[in-house]
């Protein structure tokens, strides 16, 4: 199970946030590097809202950051955004598409302290987009394997991606081919393994951004027996859905809200960190008030904001 519930500090700035009040473009995060994050893609970190694309993209800014301090010993893993290739894009030409795989790959790498791929990475963390549904396309560079790391419970097979995963296999072999052409050639003649995970769901369509982000944080590459993710079981072995696991999500929601805002990679921190403390400062009546009909406000804002 997770080790730490929210903390005082991390349920405030959850809840200032998500009282949808601010300046919807107000931009929240940057690491002067990729794209800005305004405030209303930070919005959905909200429980019972689907996460904004955009959020997936800060999350890998911020665990790119955090491999620079990973521990000796450990496997390098580059962490991609979730618009790598987006939906539009799976209908290109094989050139275009690898194009702007590249062109996307490119801001990726310059978030992160290599700069460039050859000889720095053994592991590649994809988050997927397929209509409102994340997963995640894993590859093992050292291993040659090829994972599909998805919160949702089933024997399905790939048609499930509607062709998604081939095409983006396909195009990230292709950009790895000039660097490192033996390691590409046997990744994309590895049929890629849909990972069976204790924690899998049957009855959350609407969480499936937290799982990916959870995932990405805390997989190494190990054999999933020994994959330390701390989410309990949705269901006990009768089938009963239990509470648990909801809660995990939802604290997850407001701990990596503020793991983000408040990291030394957002250069906008000292902003949030102000508008924090000046929301600290209400009167809780005031606060309450502030919070009312604020889902329906941040459904609104988030049309506002694509």
């Amino acid at each position: 199970m997770l080790r730490t519930v929210c903390d005082k500090a991390e349920d405030t700035l959850a809840r200032c946030i998500f009282s949808a009040v601010g300046n919807v473009w107000d931009i929240l995060f940057s690491d002067n590097s990729n794209v800005p994050v305004m405030r209303g893609p930070f919005e959905s970190m909200m429980p019972g809202v689907t996460v904004h694309v955009n959020v997936i993209s800060a999350w890998a800014t911020l665990l790119n950051y955090e491999e620079k301090k990973r521990r000796m010993g450990t496997f390098p893993r580059l962490f991609c955004n979730a618009g790598m290739l987006l939906e539009k894009d799976f209908a290109l030409s094989n050139d275009d598409r690898l194009a702007e795989f590249t062109t996307n790959m490119n801001a990726v790498l310059a978030s992160t302290e290599q700069k460039v791929f050859k000889g720095n990475f053994e592991m590649v963390f994809i988050p997927m987009l397929t209509g409102q549904h994340y997963y995640l396309l894993f590859f093992n560079l050292r291993t040659r394997d090829v994972f599909i790391i998805d919160n949702v419970e089933g024997d399905v097979g790939l048609e499930r991606y509607h062709g998604n995963v081939e095409k983006m296999i396909s195009t990230f072999c292709r950009y790895l081919k000039p660097m490192h052409p033996k390691i590409a050639s046997k990744l994309r003649n590895t049929q890629p393994v849909r990972l069976e995970l204790p924690w899998q769901t049957l009855y959350n369509g609407i969480d499936c951004g937290i799982f990916l982000m959870r995932h990405m944080e805390t997989y190494t590459g190990t054999h999933v027996g020994h994959w330390m993710c701390g989410l309990l079981n949705e269901r006990d072995v009768t089938g009963e859905v239990l509470p648990d696991q909801a809660r995990e999500i939802e604290d997850l929601r407001k701990k990596y809200l503020s793991k983000m805002l408040l990291s030394e990679v957002n250069t906008e921190r000292g902003q949030v960190e102000q508008e924090v403390q000046e929301y600290a400062l209400l009167d809780e009546d005031d606060r309450v008030r502030m919070e009312d009909n604020a889902i329906d406000r941040i459904a609104e804002r988030l049309g506002a904001a694509v």
